[in-house]
């Protein structure tokens, strides 16, 4: 960070009760315990034997041609393929069906092979936990499907889209996974692996750390993230000079273009205006001579080639 002054606001800013649902803590606590997504997921989808693979925090998924890109919370892939993007949304503004089904497209876009057919794509989960009810119906889960004129839920599509209910309180498995994604103390969880996770977080074996070191490991968390922005921001900048330089390239070329198209119209005005005093020559000696057009151009030494042209024109 560029100052003491801005790390030490940023110190005080990671709350005491912090918990999963904060950027920062869960992004720590996700890359170094990835059995807490497998959790999630198995929850949200009621699928308690679910296997994840692998599990990516912070996935970036910024796109070469520089269509907007985004960074994914948390992507994860299943033993059988299937890809499960989670995002904890805090604000309503960012937890939009609109964004969600864009996140669907762009990992559409990433996980599509050249020669593959449409129909490989793996299927796509997009679950969004936000802070409150989102749709105010007073649901845990809301499954967002698309249908056939109103009539039947098409179940060949590869989508999925889930919002989970941040202020579902019912003792169930949604509403357990709410409160521990909320809950800042791990003796008052319900699910062990989040209890046990939490707890190598904030205890160490004499009691509870102190609040400074989980601090710390976020702000370490939070100045590498800044790194790797500042990392994009360079390749984009490189991206963009080359860019400049193409067009300003591409914009010489079209100006030679332009400047060689005006040199032939001139030369072909210059022409013109050549063939029109040799006209009015060749008249005037006519006139005066009282002889042929043959003969004035002979007088003229017009050539032989170029005679034709002028005898259409007399």
């Amino acid at each position: 960070m560029k100052t003491a002054e801005t790390k030490n606001r940023l110190y005080l800013s990671i709350p005491e009760d912090v918990c999963l649902m904060d950027d920062e803590f869960m992004t720590l606590a996700f890359r170094q315990r990835p059995e807490l997504v497998q959790k999630i997921i198995r929850t949200v989808l009621k699928k308690p034997d679910l296997e994840i693979e692998s599990v990516s925090v912070q996935y970036n998924l910024r796109r070469a041609d520089r269509s907007r890109g985004v960074i994914l919370d948390v992507l994860a892939s299943g033993k059988d393929g299937r890809k499960y993007n989670i995002e904890i949304q805090k604000r309503k503004k960012d937890a939009s069906p609109t964004r969600a089904e864009y996140h669907f497209i762009a990992l559409g876009v990433e996980f599509s092979e050249k020669g593959r057919r449409f129909d490989d794509l793996p299927h796509i989960y997009i679950i969004f936990i936000t802070e409150d009810d989102y749709f105010k119906f007073g649901e845990p889960l809301y499954s967002i499907d698309k249908t056939l004129n109103g009539r039947a839920v098409l179940t060949e599509t590869k989508e999925h889209m889930i919002y989970v209910n941040g202020s579902w309180q019912g003792d169930d498995d949604i509403g357990h996974l709410v409160h521990d994604l909320k809950c800042g103390d791990h003796r008052e969880m319900y699910f062990p692996e989040f209890a046990q996770a939490f707890r190598a977080f904030k205890d160490t074996e004499g009691g509870e750390k102190p609040m400074g070191i989980i601090r710390e490991a976020v702000i370490e968390l939070v100045e590498e993230r800044l790194q790797e922005e500042r990392k994009i921001a360079e390749e984009e900048r490189k991206i963009a000079e080359e860019e400049r330089k193409i067009a300003e390239e591409e914009a010489e070329k079209r100006a030679e273009k332009r400047a060689e198209k005006r040199i032939q119209e001139e030369r072909k005005l210059a022409e013109e205006r050549m063939q029109e005093s040799f006209l009015r020559s060749i008249r005037n000696i006519m006139d005066k001579f009282k002889c042929t057009a043959e003969q004035a151009m002979d007088v003229l030494n017009i050539p032989v080639s170029e005679r034709q042209n002028y005898y259409r024109r007399l």
